[in-house]
């Protein structure tokens, strides 16, 4: 057993996070044998550059007071890439497998692409509450085990709701994101 699964006060105790659901849904057995401890999960280039993306994303847009308008302009999407940029840097040394792109520089060009889309597609429609905001939810409880689940909501918005935020590989659609 790990943290995550353990006995106590007479119960199992169950914590599940939201990015094994996703795991889960994805493959079954490669969900299996990472929750059993028999493989690592692999950093993937694709990963980084969602990551990546992600945090540019957020970092543009928690500056930003409860209810305000994101301000569209030259500034912001200049902080946008200038974030982008910094966060790939950090990030491209963890890359355990070159799998989708070849170089940094493919991510770079990738990245500034999904980001241009997603500043005139989704930035202007956004009214945000709150940014990153941790959950830990009890699903189920009874007498033998308690299930949880756990996870962070990338973005409250007033008109959105609750937002997880994704960057496509392939389709920069509005109904993609």
């Amino acid at each position: 057993m790990n943290k995550e699964h353990y006995f106590e006060d007479g119960r199992w105790h169950h914590t599940w996070h939201q990015s094994d659901l996703k795991t889960l849904d994805m493959c079954p057995e490669r969900a299996h044998l990472m929750w059993s401890g028999a493989v690592q999960d692999i950093e993937g280039d694709a990963a980084v550059l969602g990551t990546a993306c992600h945090n540019a994303v957020e970092q543009l847009i928690k500056p930003l007071y409860p209810g305000a308008i994101p301000v569209h302009g030259d500034e912001s999407h200049f902080e946008l890439h200038e974030a982008f940029g910094h966060h790939l840097d950090d990030l491209v040394p963890t890359i355990t497998h070159w799998n989708s792109y070849k170089s940094k520089a493919d991510l770079f060009k990738l990245g500034t692409i999904k980001l241009d889309s997603w500043y005139e597609q989704v930035y202007p429609l956004l009214h945000p509450l709150d940014v990153e905001v941790g959950f830990d939810q009890v699903l189920f409880e009874d007498d033998e085990r308690v299930v949880r689940m756990t996870g962070r909501i990338d973005l409250i918005d007033d008109g959105l709701g609750l937002v997880d935020w994704k960057f496509p590989k392939r389709d920069y659609t509005r109904e993609k994101w």
